[in-house]
């Protein structure tokens, strides 16, 4: 057996991610990530490198001694590598990055309850709490971890990310569950952080057909949409093409709630199991579109002639008499206004209260 001068971990030879040579001596990792960072800079780690060219296993007293809790956010801090460290009655106390600690010398006092004084209050818990204000709580599912370290890792890297209240992963589900404020950052930083420390964010996409587009102001509403829907990444609708494609994070958001939001803006949009569902059912829905609209035009001109004799009786003086009352006329009118251009009135509607909620939001997002 040997051990990761990395992580610490257990490591049996002939079950090693990666190997490396240094001075004659074979040092074995848990992990690819491990063996870079050892690679990077191998004299860091090899003092830990006994005269047997193994590393001894930290004992449980030891790790303890040297990991301290971050009184604001809770996470688990190693001591050699916090971020930051601040005096208060006499105590020492570690952040895991610059944020925590401003917090904390903001005002101390408040985050030194008997739980947090005691350590034994998790980043679990603390995110299990009611958020505050304006923030929001995800759980994004990660790919790529092999041990503890990782997980450090990720919580790191995703902690120093401006707008970030807490960050805290679950090696054994494979995920973390981030606090943040949305004013300040958006879900894309955090797969964007998550790639760039080497491992996958697991993140889901989608090809939704869109029916009853005119222009490019529909596109927009369509995109303000789904943007505005919690867990979407991304979404960019394809005015040419009728589609809308969206990344996404499948624990937070599906595609019932794209299908349900593109609804509620005007148009209409419906999901395919196969692909050649998806091509039968977009080409039937478009003819079917289209028959609509052409009855729905030739209804309203046929209507409209009457309508536009009726209100001119003066010029059209060989017209019926009937159609010189207001009540003739109203109801010739109704059906054109209230059935042929229903679908005109529905999507100025929706457009007018998506508006609506996206100002209220941003006026309560400022408060």
């Amino acid at each position: 057996m040997a051990i990761d001068p990395v992580c610490g971990m257990t490591v049996e030879p002939e079950k090693a991610k990666a190997t490396s040579v240094y001075k004659g001596a074979a040092i074995y990792f848990c992990a690819q990530n491990c063996k870079k960072r050892f690679d990077a800079d191998p004299e860091s780690f090899m003092a830990r490198i006994s005269t047997g060219g193994s590393v001894p296993v930290p004992s449980p007293e030891k790790g303890k001694a040297d990991t301290a809790i971050d009184p604001v956010c809770g996470m688990t801090v190693q001591k050699s590598e916090a971020a930051g460290t601040s005096e208060y009655e006499g105590k020492t106390y570690y952040f895991c990055n610059v944020k925590c600690k401003i917090k904390f010398d903001g005002g101390p006092a408040g985050f030194l309850s008997p739980k947090v004084a005691a350590h034994a209050m998790p980043a679990a818990s603390m995110l299990a709490e009611k958020p505050s204000k304006g923030l929001k709580k995800i759980i994004l599912p990660v790919t790529g971890m092999s041990c503890a370290s990782c997980a450090a890792r990720i919580e790191k890297g995703l902690s120093a990310l401006s707008g970030i209240h807490g960050a805290s992963v679950n090696f054994a589900a494979g995920t973390v569950t981030i606090s943040y404020d949305p004013e300040e950052v958006h879900l894309s930083k955090f797969v964007e952080t998550v790639r760039e420390l080497g491992y996958e964010a697991g993140v889901e996409q989608a090809s939704l057909p869109v029916r009853g587009m005119s222009c490019a102001s529909c596109v927009e509403k369509i995109e303000r949409a789904l943007n505005g829907l919690d867990g979407v990444i991304s979404a960019s609708v394809n005015f040419a093409s009728e589609r809308a494609n969206i990344n996404y994070i499948g624990s937070v958001v599906d595609v019932e709630d794209f299908v349900k939001a593109v609804r509620n803006a005007g148009y209409e949009a419906f999901e395919a199991e196969k692909e050649e569902d998806k091509i039968a059912g977009s080409e039937q829905a478009r003819k079917d579109e289209l028959w609509t609209l052409k009855s729905k035009f030739l209804f309203a001109a046929i209507i409209s002639v009457p309508v536009f004799l009726g209100a001119f009786s003066d010029v059209f003086t060989w017209a019926p008499a009937v159609l010189k009352h207001n009540i003739t006329l109203f109801m010739l009118a109704t059906p054109v206004q209230f059935w042929s251009g229903w679908q005109f009135y529905r999507r100025a509607w929706a457009s007018a209260m998506l508006s609506t909620s996206s100002a209220m939001s941003s006026r309560e997002g400022r408060e």
